[in-house]
């Protein structure tokens, strides 16, 4: 599930649809756990009538009625709840913006690939559904603490900053390169990272590419199973001569939700991350 929202920037996008002027929606059908967690973030998870499987946080989301997938909602079992609006990203399942549209069920797709992408569609959302104060509020918190961060990595110099290898999918391995939010995640904390080179915003690559680079740090960013990514990782072929893993500089307890979904809590991943790669 992380890597399916990781790597949906590969997909076909659905076109945003231009903004229409409307009253305050009372009835909301968010399909992605980012969206959920900002309408929550505002005050307003009492509007929510159906979400997603996939979104879980708060722990009220999990007592809404479930209406499909992340981005493909059962459309009968959408329409039956009556919604105002429909939120999700804009990797929403292809042409289902414009049959909602069609249907007069208006539809906000976010576009979260960046910090300043991020507050934008905050503050939009925030219009949208009433609440511009709590949305000016939110994105202020999230840019101050995101601000605080940054002051500390402001004076480290560059040889002195750790290299990383962001790792979101184990087999095959997928890592984050340039452009993808992964990529500025890490460079706002203090690292670098080491697939920055890669035009793609997710890419697949070989083991042989990770100790080629020889990163400093490995940031594990998916959900394991007995906390065991660590230990798996260790004993690849090839890479007990990484540094991370000679040095045990491999991060697998952070929580992936707090890094891999770009809403409100993206700034605690931040500050987690800054953390560990300075421990001191």
């Amino acid at each position: 599930m992380i890597f399916a929202l990781a790597i949906a920037g590969c997909q076909r996008e659905e076109p945003a649809p231009k903004p229409v002027k409307a009253t305050v929606p009372h009835r909301i059908v968010s399909v992605s756990p980012s969206t959920t967690e900002i309408l929550f973030a505002f005050g307003l998870g009492d509007r929510l009538v159906g979400v997603s499987t996939a979104d879980d946080y708060p722990p009220q989301a999990k007592n809404i009625q479930k209406v499909g997938d992340f981005g493909a909602p059962n459309m009968e079992l959408l329409i039956e709840l009556k919604p105002d609006w429909v939120v999700s990203t804009v990797f929403l399942k292809p042409g289902l913006a414009e049959e909602l549209e069609n249907r007069r069920i208006r539809v906000f797709l976010t576009n979260q690939n960046s910090f300043e992408g991020l507050f934008g569609d905050i503050a939009k959302l925030g219009e949208i559904v009433g609440a511009p104060e709590n949305a000016r509020a939110l994105v202020a918190d999230m840019r101050r603490r995101m601000e605080a961060v940054g002051e500390k990595v402001a004076g480290i110099p560059a040889d002195k900053r750790p290299k990383v290898f962001i790792e979101i999918q184990p087999d095959p391995i997928y890592t984050a390169g340039k452009g993808s939010f992964f990529d500025e995640l890490v460079t706002r904390a203090g690292g670098i990272n080491v697939a920055a080179s890669l035009d793609q915003q997710f890419a697949q690559v070989s083991g042989e590419f990770v100790v080629k680079q020889n990163p400093d740090v490995i940031l594990v960013c998916y959900p394991t199973r007995d906390k065991n990514a660590a230990a798996e990782i260790s004993k690849r072929i090839g890479w007990s001569q990484v540094k991370a893993v000679k040095e045990r500089r491999i991060i697998a307890d952070i929580d992936p939700d707090v890094l891999c979904r770009p809403g409100p809590r993206l700034i605690e991943g931040l500050e987690q991350l800054h953390a560990e790669l300075y421990p001191s």
